[in-house]
C-alpha cells in the first residue's frame, strides 16, 4: 500500500513513527489493527507498510490514511508475533519495525476444508528408490480451508527434502483456483513405508499410502566396489630378497600383509618364459596352502600369507598380487630369475 505526495524536501531526512494503538487480544482469524504516527509525511513522498507473519512471508494489509495517522489492518491465520514495517521513500523509518503478538483464541473454530476432496498423485505415492528423490502432488483447490501436512514412516531414515511454505499450504479457499501443492522426498533404506497425508489433521483419500522403496543396484554396486578399492589399499607387500630376484629351479618366497583389511581373499597370478609353480600359505592356526600352475590364480583368506614361487627357468617373471580383485599397492611386481 502506499500513498504518493509533492516530493520529500529533504531527501536525506529519516523521520521517526511511533505505534499510537494496537488492538488488545490479537487472535487468529480476526483482523488486527496498528495505528502508526505519520505526522511525518511530506508531499509527494511514497509510503509503504508490509506486514509479515511467523513464516516471514508478507502478508496482506490494507492502510487507511486519517488526521497525521495510518490505521493499518490484516487479519493472521496463524498464531504468532507479526511485525509492521513502514517504508517513507524506499527508507525503513526509524521506530519501525512494530512488533504485536496473535494467539490461538480457543473459542474461536474456523471451519475446516474437506479432506475427501483433496487428490494426491505422483509416483511417489507407490513407490521409490532408496537415495533418491521421489515426489508427488497434492491438490486441495476443492477441500476449503486446512493445513496439509505430509510424514513417512518405515524401516529406515526418510525425510521430506521439498515442500511449499507453510502459508501457501494453508491458504486454499475452495474456490478450484489454488495450484497443487509439490513435494519430494528421499528414504535411505529399501523397504516398505507408509506415507501419511493428512488436511487439517485428517487422512486424505488414499493415505497413508504404502510405498515400497527399492535398492539402488547401481549404487550398490559402485559401493562395492569403493569398498574393495579401499581395503586393497590397506594390504602390505614388504620388500625382501623373493622380490627382488629369484634363482631357477629354487623355491623362493615373500610375504602378504592383508590383515587389515577386513573380509577378502588374496590371489596371485604370474606371467613369465616359462612354467612358475605357486604356493600360498595362511599363517594361521590352520595352516594350509593352495597350490597352483603357471599364469593361473592361486587364492587365500586374508591374513598374513606367504607366497612361495618355482621358477623353472631364468627371466623376468610378472606377479599380480590382488585383494577381492583389486591390486595392491606396489602391484604387479617385476621378479628377475636367475640360471
Amino acid at each position: 500500500m502506499e500513498r504518493r505526495n509533492p516530493p520529500l524536501s529533504r531527501q536525506n531526512a529519516r523521520p521517526t513513527s511511533r505505534l499510537m494503538h494496537t488492538m488488545d487480544g490479537a487472535v487468529r482469524g480476526k483482523a488486527v489493527e496498528f495505528e502508526v504516527d505519520t505526522a511525518f509525511l511530506e508531499n509527494d513522498a511514497k509510503l509503504d507498510f508490509q506486514v509479515s507473519g511467523p513464516s516471514r512471508t508478507e502478508v496482506n494489509a490494507e492502510a487507511k490514511p486519517a488526521d497525521k495517522t495510518h490505521l493499518v489492518t490484516f487479519v493472521p491465520h496463524d498464531p504468532g508475533v507479526y511485525s509492521l514495517r513502514v517504508i517513507y521513500n524506499d527508507v525503513e523509518v526509524d521506530g519501525s519495525p512494530f512488533t504485536i503478538s496473535v494467539a490461538d483464541n480457543p473459542n474461536y473454530i474456523r471451519p475446516f476444508g474437506d479432506a475427501s476432496k483433496c487428490v494426491a498423485t505422483g509416483q511417489g505415492l507407490r513407490g521409490c528408490v532408496d537415495g533418491q528423490k521421489a515426489g508427488f502432488e497434492v491438490d486441495t483447490s476443492s477441500a476449503g480451508f486446512g493445513r496439509l501436512t505430509v510424514k513417512m514412516t518405515g524401516p529406515g531414515r526418510a525425510k521430506i527434502v521439498s515442500a511449499p511454505p507453510p502459508d501457501a499450504i494453508s491458504a486454499a479457499r475452495g474456490d478450484g483456483t489454488k495450484a497443487p501443492s509439490k513435494f519430494e522426498y528421499i528414504v535411505q533404506e529399501p523397504g516398505d513405508y507408509e506415507l501419511h497425508v493428512y488436511w487439517s489433521e485428517r487422512h486424505i483419500p488414499g493415505s497413508p499410502f504404502a510405498v515400497l522403496a527399492r535398492r539402488d543396484l547401481k549404487r550398490k554396486v559402485e559401493d562395492k566396489v569403493e569398498q574393495c578399492l579401499e581395503a586393497a589399499k590397506k594390504v602390505i607387500v614388504p620388500s625382501c630378497a623373493g622380490l627382488r630376484g629369484g634363482v631357477a629351479k629354487q623355491w623362493q618366497s615373500f610375504m602378504v600383509d592383508a590383515r587389515q583389511a577386513g573380509d577378502g581373499a588374496v590371489a596371485v597370478s604370474v606371467q613369465g618364459p616359462t612354467r612358475c609353480e605357486i604356493e600360498l600359505r595362511k599363517h594361521t592356526q590352520d595352516e594350509h596352502s593352495i597350490p597352483g600352475l603357471g599364469a593361473m590364480a592361486t587364492s587365500s583368506q586374508s591374513g598374513l600369507v606367504e607366497v612361495k614361487y618355482f621358477p623353472d627357468s631364468s627371466g623376468k617373471f610378472v606377479m599380480q598380487v590382488t585383494f577381492n580383485g583389486i591390486q595392491v599397492p606396489g602391484s604387479p611386481f617385476t621378479v628377475a630369475v636367475k640360471q
